[in-house]
């Protein structure tokens, strides 16, 4: 069932059922998971979802604050994103907090959001 899932590159369904039922296959399923987000630029939320769930809270951040309105059409979305990005920073990443404020405001200048990066500076800055 696992390969199944891995050949339709349904890599979180494949790691979810090696989790529960084939312990011994989630460092090969991670492996692929790795390899493939490498190659696959496509799918940026992706792979930080799955870097997030392997507890690779760096690279989850990194792929959080890669997303742009290229790949995610709602801004509201795209937003929400990004503070979760400075969320996993604050709790996980705290020396790289004042880093990712100011990309984060940076980002919110440019789509016009002035009000909600005027709260991050105020919040964080």
């Amino acid at each position: 069932m696992i390969n199944v899932y891995i050949e339709k590159k349904l890599y979180q369904d494949a790691l979810r059922i090696a989790k529960k039922y084939n312990v011994e296959r989630v460092n090969e399923v991670n492996s692929i998971i790795n390899k493939g987000m490498d190659t696959q630029n496509e799918d940026k939320l992706r792979a930080a979802q799955v870097y997030e769930e392997q507890k690779d809270h760096k690279k989850a951040i990194n792929s959080y604050l890669s997303l742009s309105e290229e790949d995610i059409e709602n801004v509201d979305t795209l937003c929400q994103y990004w503070d979760h990005a400075l969320n996993l920073t604050m709790k996980f990443e705290k020396d790289k907090v004042n880093q990712v404020v100011i990309e984060v405001v940076k980002r919110l200048k440019k789509l016009n959001r002035h009000e909600q990066a005027a709260e991050y500076q105020e919040n964080f800055g």
